[in-house]
């Protein structure tokens, strides 16, 4: 099995260009928190895997506890999603952890995700867990709160403050809905919500076997 994760992988500083995710028979391609990207391979055990992310430190902190689980074969992709190669028909998997919530504008978000859809073998799946907004107003500033109290409880109002002016300055998620839609856009015919909490979210689809 051949997997990609994406870590960091698109620079989050509106005035810079963007940079992206990564690509790992069965081949896993991940993007993002090292620890997220270990844990697929307790559960599928010899898949090869590409990681790509912005930081190489981030990288080889991945490579370290996926080398724990006893792999296949580990590459290390430093640099941009929008940029880095990923072929056609490559990867049964990739995760994105973390990642797509920095992309800006719509044509990033359709780009990326077309991207993702193309290198994905028929049968395989993109799976996405990230922060995510809402479509309607009064249940965007709900849920903000509600993550605003969560974070409060951590490290007071400064952590709150200090968390959340990050987000307006780096961040611009999209709503799960229109994540959802825009897999089937690009061609994923079957998605699906594995779980949704305040403003996170956990889904993924797959594109059908030819």
């Amino acid at each position: 099995m051949k997997t990609t994760f994406l870590s960091s992988t698109l620079s989050s500083h509106r005035s810079m260009p963007r940079r992206s995710m990564g690509t790992p028979m069965h081949r896993y391609w991940s993007s993002s928190k090292a620890n997220l990207r270990s844990k697929p391979t307790r559960y599928l055990n010899g898949i090869d895997c590409d990681l790509v992310d912005l930081s190489l430190p981030m990288l080889e902190r991945a490579r370290a506890r996926i080398l724990k689980e006893k792999t296949g074969e580990i590459r290390l992709f430093q640099g941009d999603i929008r940029e880095i190669e990923l072929g056609k028909d490559t990867y049964d998997v990739v995760l994105a952890a973390a990642v797509l919530h920095h992309l800006r504008d719509e044509s990033d978000w359709e780009f990326v995700f077309k991207k993702i859809f193309d290198a994905i073998s028929p049968g395989g799946s993109f799976w996405i867990s990230d922060m995510v907004f809402h479509d309607i107003p009064v249940i965007h500033e709900l849920m903000l709160e509600k993550h605003g109290d969560y974070l409060e409880s951590l490290g007071g109002k400064e952590y709150r403050a200090k968390v959340f002016d990050y987000i307006d300055k780096e961040d611009s998620p999209r709503s799960l809905t229109y994540q959802l839609e825009l897999m089937q856009k690009v061609g994923f015919e079957k998605v699906e919500v594995l779980h949704k909490s305040s403003c996170f979210a956990a889904f993924g689809g797959i594109k059908t076997k030819l």
